[in-house]
């Protein structure tokens, strides 16, 4: 069973054999779990947006300028309200 030492600053170095086993390397993530008298370490998955496509369905792909513009007019009403009433 490899074993790490922990620094005076608290940090460890994962053992090659534990790292090639989790599939992580540097940048990677590990999360620690107390269970009972131990600590289970479970490397932590960041799923790629692509990974999500096609998850949900859409009955029509949204056009990003189209629904930019339509929220800048929304805006502009709401702020041309507030004035308005401001004035009166």
């Amino acid at each position: 069973m490899p074993v790490a030492k922990i620094t005076s600053k608290g940090q460890l170095t994962v053992p090659r054999q534990i790292r090639e086993r989790l599939g992580v390397g540097p940048g990677d993530s590990l999360e620690f779990r107390f269970v009972n008298d131990h600590v289970e370490v479970t490397p932590v998955r960041r799923r790629r947006l692509e990974e999500f496509r096609g998850l949900f369905r859409v009955e029509h792909a949204l056009d990003f300028e189209e629904e930019r513009d339509r929220a800048w007019t929304a805006q502009t009403r709401r702020l041309m309200d507030v004035r308005q009433t401001d004035v009166d």
